[in-house]
C-alpha cells in the first residue's frame, strides 16, 4: 500500500479491519470513512469500504458498495480484487452483462487467477455461449496446464456442443472412479443418446455400470436407452426387444439386498430417468409401463423419502374411496387444495393444453398451486399468476421436492405430463397426496400404482380404452381441455417464408414422432403429386435431421423422388409457423402419434389435416377433432386411402377450398369450450370427497 505506513489514515484502516473481523459493522464503517477522509485517493480504502458494506448484510447499502468498488478501480485500473468483487456484487444485483465484463477485466489483470476465470466461465456458460467457454478454457490452460477445473469446463462445453468424440477423447485420460469425471461420463452418454448415437451411449453406460455396480443410473442407461429416431422398422423392433429384456433383467437384479448396497443419492439419480421415447412406438405397452413403474417404486424405497409419503389413496381399481375431508389424513380446512406438478406448464404445448385446468380449478374455488420443476417466467406463467394462482419453484434435489410437496399438504396432486421429465415421473411414483391424477400431456398410462385417476379426452379415446390404463380412466368431454384459439397472423408471401412454388404438403411433426412406417406414406403422397413439396422442420439437433434424411435416402431413390422436394425449415416462433401453415394445402398426420397442438394450429388457419384413427388415444387425436367438426372425409380407413385423400387436396384446389371453408366454419366448437374443465372440476371434487 502506498503512503506512510505510520500515517493516521492507515491506523484507521487497520482498526476498521479489526472491527470488521469482530462484525462490529458500525464501528468498522466509521473508522474506514475516517481513513478515507484523510486519504481519499487510496484505492485499498475504497475497496475496504465496499467489503464492509457488503459483509454487513444490509442490502440497502449495496449501491454504495458498488460505487466504492468502481472508485477503487478508477484509482487503480489493474486492481484485480476490486474487479473480482465488483463482478460478484453485480451478479447479486442481477446485472449479469456488467458482471461478466468485470470478471473478464479481472482475468485480463491476472490471467493465472482461477477463481476469476471460474466466475467468468460461469457467466458465459449460463448465457449458453459454449464456444466462448472453450476459448476461455484454452487461454486458462495455457497459464495453468492440466488444471482439472478448466479441463472439466472444457469437456462439459464440448458435450453441450455435441462435440462428443472430442469430449470422449479428453475423458479417456481421466480417472473413471473420480466423481467429477464420472458425472461428465454420464453427461456424455446422455448427449450421445440425445443425438441418436444409441449404441455408443449404451456402451458408455455399460462401462460405468461395470466399474461400479451400485451406479443404477448407469445400469438403467445401459439397459433402457432407446433410439430417438430408429433407422428402420426392423431396427425399432430390435431396440424394443432389447428394452424389454433389459427391463426384465433390471427387475430381477433390483432386489432389496442389491439396492441396499447403493447410496440414497445413487438410487434417486436412477429414479429420475424418463422413458419418453417408448410412447412413440405405437404400441399400448401397458405391461412395460407397469414394470417400469415397479422399478421406480423399488428405487425410491429409501428412508429419506418415507416421512413424506401419504398413506392413503383412491386405489388403481377406483373402488377404494379416498378419505373424507373429516379424516385426519385430510386435515386442511377451507377450500380443497389442488396442486399441479409439471416441468412444462409455460408457453409451450403443455402450457397451451393445461393452462385452462389451472385457471378453471382456481375459479371453481379450489386453492390451486403449480409446483414447477425448471420454472421459466413467460407470458403464460404471468397470466396464471395474475389470476391469483401461486407458482412455486421446486428447488434442490428429489428429496427436497418431495418434502416441499408433502409440507404443502395438497388434497389432490395432478401431473399433466408424466413421462416427459424424469423429475416429475419420479415424484409421481411417490404417494404425496391422498388423490393423485395423471393428465394426457404425454398420452400413455403412467403404469404407476401411485396414480389413481387418468384424465383424458373422451373424444379421442377408443372403445375399451380402460384396458390401456392402470389408472381409472376419466374421459373429459371435447378436447379434455379448454383450448384457447390462437391469434392467427396475417398471410405472408412464400418468398418471405423461404417456401418453394407448387402445392405444399405440411408435415410439421417433431422428427422423433415420425414412425418408420410413416415414411412410405409420405413418399406415396409425393409420388401422386409430382409438383408438390413436403414442408418439414429440422430437429432440435442437426444430427437428428441428418439421420432422418439418411433414413429416407434409399426410399427416395427407389421412388425416383428428388430429395430437394423435402424442404426443411428451422424451428421458428409460433406466429411465423402459422404463416407457413397458411401457405400449405394439406397436412399429413403421423399414424402412431397423431397431431394434437399441431392439428389445432392447422385448423386455426383452415388447413385440412388427413389422418387415420389408430388403436390408442395418441393415434386418434386428429380423428377425434375431425369427427367433432363433422369433417369425416379426411379420416381415412387405410394408408392407401390416406395417401389418396392427401393427394386430392394437393391437386384439386376447388375441393381443398371447400374442405378448408368447412373447417373454418366448424372449428369454433373445438376452441374455448368450457365443458371439459367443468367436468374436470366435478371429477376432482368427486374423487377428493
Amino acid at each position: 500500500m502506498a503512503g506512510n505506513t505510520d500515517s493516521p489514515a492507515l491506523a484507521f484502516y487497520r482498526q476498521s479491519h479489526l472491527a470488521a473481523q469482530r462484525q462490529a459493522w458500525a464501528e468498522a464503517l466509521t473508522l474506514i470513512r475516517q481513513a478515507l477522509a484523510l486519504a481519499p485517493q487510496q484505492p485499498e480504502f475504497h475497496y475496504a469500504l465496499a467489503n464492509i458494506l457488503i459483509d454487513s448484510g444490509d442490502r440497502s447499502r449495496l449501491a454504495l458498495a458498488r460505487r466504492a468498488l468502481e472508485q477503487a478501480i478508477r484509482l487503480r485500473p489493474a486492481f484485480f480484487e476490486a474487479w473480482n468483487n465488483l463482478g460478484l456484487l453485480l451478479e447479486d444485483l442481477g446485472e449479469l452483462d456488467h458482471a461478466e465484463h468485470a470478471f473478464s477485466q479481472a482475468v485480463a489483470v491476472r490471467p493465472t487467477a482461477l477463481s476469476a476465470r471460474s466466475y467468468l466461465l460461469r457467466r458465459v456458460r449460463l448465457a449458453g455461449r459454449h464456444d466462448e467457454v472453450l476459448t476461455i478454457c484454452a487461454a486458462g490452460l495455457q497459464h495453468s496446464p492440466g488444471e482439472p477445473s478448466l479441463l472439466q469446463e472444457k469437456i462439459a462445453a464440448l458435450i453441450r456442443l455435441s462435440r462428443c468424440s472430442e469430449a470422449q477423447t479428453l475423458l479417456a485420460a481421466c480417472c473413471l472412479s473420480e466423481e467429477r469425471w464420472r458425472r461428465l461420463w454420464h453427461a456424455l452418454a446422455q448427449r450421445w443418446a440425445t443425438i441418436n448415437a444409441t449404441a455408443v451411449a449404451r456402451e458408455i453406460y455399460q462401462r460405468l455400470a461395470t466399474s461400479r455396480s451400485t451406479d443404477w443410473q448407469a445400469r438403467l442407461g445401459a439397459a433402457l436407452t432407446l433410439p430417438v429416431l430408429p433407422a428402420s422398422a426392423s431396427a425399432l423392433e430390435t431396440a424394443r426387444a432389447d428394452y424389454r429384456a433389459g427391463l426384465a433383467a433390471l427387475l430381477a437384479a433390483a432386489t432389496p439386498e442389491n439396492l441396499a448396497q447403493a447410496s440414497t443419492e445413487e438410487r434417486l439419480a436412477a429414479a429420475q430417468r424418463d422413458n419418453f421415447f417408448l410412447a412413440y412406438h405405437g404400441q399400448v405397452d401397458l405391461d412395460l409401463q407397469q414394470q417400469y413403474g415397479e422399478l421406480l417404486q423399488r428405487l425410491l424405497a429409501v428412508d429419506s423419502l418415507k416421512p413424506y409419503r401419504c398413506r392413503s389413496g383412491l386405489g388403481r381399481d377406483g373402488r377404494s374411496p379416498a378419505p373424507s375431508r373429516a379424516s385426519p389424513l385430510l386435515p386442511n380446512a377451507g377450500p380443497l387444495r389442488v396442486g399441479l406438478v409439471s416441468a412444462f406448464l409455460r408457453d409451450c404445448t403443455v402450457g397451451h393444453y393445461f393452462r385452462s385446468w389451472v385457471l378453471g380449478l382456481a375459479s371453481a374455488g379450489f386453492s390451486v398451486t403449480v409446483f414447477s420443476i425448471d420454472r421459466r417466467d413467460d407470458a403464460l406463467t404471468r397470466e396464471i399468476v395474475a389470476q391469483g394462482v401461486k407458482i412455486l419453484a421446486l428447488e434442490g434435489n428429489l428429496a427436497e421436492h418431495a418434502r416441499t410437496l408433502a409440507l404443502a399438504e395438497q388434497d389432490v396432486l395432478i401431473y399433466p405430463e408424466i413421462g416427459m421429465h424424469g423429475g416429475t415421473q419420479a415424484l409421481a411414483a411417490l404417494r404425496l397426496a391422498p388423490l393423485q391424477c395423471a393428465g394426457w400431456g404425454h398420452p400413455m398410462s403412467s403404469g404407476l400404482p401411485s396414480m389413481d385417476l387418468y384424465f383424458s379426452s373422451a373424444l379421442m379415446e377408443p372403445d375399451g380404452a380402460q384396458a390401456h390404463y392402470t389408472e381409472r380412466l376419466i374421459g373429459l368431454p371435447g378436447l379434455g381441455t379448454t383450448y384457447r384459439a390462437p391469434d392467427t397472423p396475417p398471410p405472408a408471401e412464400r418468398s418471405a417464408l423461404d417456401l418453394p412454388a407448387g402445392p405444399l404438403l405440411f408435415y410439421p411433426h417433431s422428427l422423433f414422432k415420425i414412425h418408420p412406417e410413416d415414411d412410405a406414406l409420405l413418399l406415396a403422397v409425393l409420388q401422386r403429386q409430382p409438383n408438390s413439396h413436403a414442408i418439414l422442420f429440422s430437429g432440435e439437433h442437426p444430427e437428428i435431421t441428418q439421420d432422418y434424411r439418411s433414413r429416407l435416402a434409399a426410399p427416395l431413390r427407389a421412388a425416383d423422388i428428388a430429395p430437394e422436394r423435402l424442404h426443411f425449415l428451422p424451428l421458428m416462433p409460433r406466429q411465423r409457423y402459422l404463416q407457413v401453415a397458411r401457405c400449405c394445402q394439406a397436412m399429413l398426420d403421423c399414424h402412431y402419434w397423431s397431431g394434437g397442438n399441431t392439428t389445432l394450429d392447422a385448423f386455426a388457419v383452415g388447413l385440412p389435416v388427413v389422418t387415420q384413427a389408430g388403436e390408442t388415444m395418441r393415434s386418434r387425436q386428429s380423428a377425434g377433432m375431425l369427427q367433432a367438426m363433422g369433417v369425416n372425409e379426411l379420416i381415412a380407413k387405410s394408408p392407401a386411402e390416406k395417401a389418396d385423400i392427401t393427394a386430392r387436396l394437393l391437386t384439386d384446389p376447388s375441393w381443398q377450398a371447400t374442405i378448408s371453408a368447412r373447417i373454418v366454419e366448424q372449428r369454433v366448437g373445438l376452441f374455448d369450450d368450457a365443458a371439459p374443465v367443468q367436468a374436470l372440476v366435478e371429477a376432482v371434487t368427486a374423487g377428493a370427497y
